[in-house]
């Protein structure tokens, strides 16, 4: 199972949201080339909105520490902000700690 890392907090409305739609056509991307997919920025971002909760990594950090533990590798999607982002650098400390094989997807190659 890959989890997927990409940049969300952002203090404009309009950029969480092209940053989710980001992760949902990357999580999409690596699905139809028969990857299991799991992507926090898809999952907590509806949830989040939905239901007036935190937008940032510290909120969702145990949700994120708990499956990227149990994912086999990482993928980060370099979407505009990603070597910016306190919680893609969280995530990937984490993950290469835990001896996580990381992968850095270009969002221009083909992603988008």
């Amino acid at each position: 199972m890959i989890y997927l890392a990409c940049p969300y907090s952002h203090h404009l409305e309009g950029v969480r949201k092209a940053r989710f739609r980001a992760a949902n056509i990357a999580a999409a991307k690596l699905m139809a080339d028969g990857h299991v997919v799991y992507s926090a920025i898809s999952m907590s971002h509806p949830i989040a909105v939905e239901n007036d909760l935190g937008l940032d990594w510290d909120f969702w950090r145990p949700n994120d520490v708990y499956f990227i533990g149990i994912c086999d590798e990482m993928a980060v999607l370099k979407y505009p902000g990603w070597d910016q982002s306190e919680g893609v650098e969280s995530e990937i400390r984490l993950a290469k700690s835990m001896g996580k094989k990381i992968r850095y997807l270009e969002w221009d190659d083909g992603i988008q």
